[in-house]
């Protein structure tokens, strides 16, 4: 285990092969898929306890940094700094961020439908006018468009409708999906 996993463990993390070394998420579908799990993660954190709060950030910082995402990562260092009240964040922070500059890697963009700023395709909230969408029910991707979903006629859950090409009941409730 390398210090950084030591350090994340200590804080209330799940393991970590080596957040600062050169380990990533397979393919970039795996990352998006990553990163939408980590925005969705990120809209609840409102309800939940300093604990909670604590291992939520570590996962989006884990999720952040497997993927390749500095900007985020680095957002949920300066949380965790915030939160806890030895260096151990910190220290960890130093080490990552003298190897990799805080960026994101370019991605795909779209357009928020409400102030029409540019967002990475993952994000489930726009930070500009603070527009939020609710998550695909098969994939986490953030629903934008009206027009591409459909709705679970029991469980009222919302999925895309090109992620259910090749299912035949609902992601959540595995009710039978009646194609027309």
């Amino acid at each position: 285990m390398s210090r950084s996993s030591e350090m994340l463990s200590s804080g209330g993390c799940a393991t970590l092969a080596s957040i600062s070394g050169d380990a990533r998420v397979g393919t970039p579908y795996a990352r998006r898929l990553c990163l939408r799990a980590a925005a969705r993660l990120e809209s609840v954190l409102s309800e939940l306890h300093q604990a909670q709060l604590v291992q939520a950030w570590c996962t989006i910082a884990l999720i952040a940094a497997e993927s390749r995402t500095f900007n985020l990562c680095s957002r949920a260092f300066i949380k965790l700094e915030a939160l806890e009240m030895d260096n151990t964040f910190e220290n960890l922070a130093i080490e990552i961020f003298t190897k990799h500059q805080p960026r994101d890697p370019k991605g795909n963009r779209v357009h928020c439908p409400s102030c029409h700023i540019s967002l990475s395709d993952w994000c489930s909230y726009c930070r500009a006018c603070g527009a939020e969408w609710a998550g695909c029910a098969a994939s986490a991707r953030p629903l934008r468009d009206p027009n591409t979903l459909w709705r679970c006629a029991v469980c009222a859950h919302a999925a895309l409708q090109h992620e259910l090409v090749l299912r035949h009941s609902c992601p959540m409730c595995h009710t039978h999906i009646i194609t027309s």
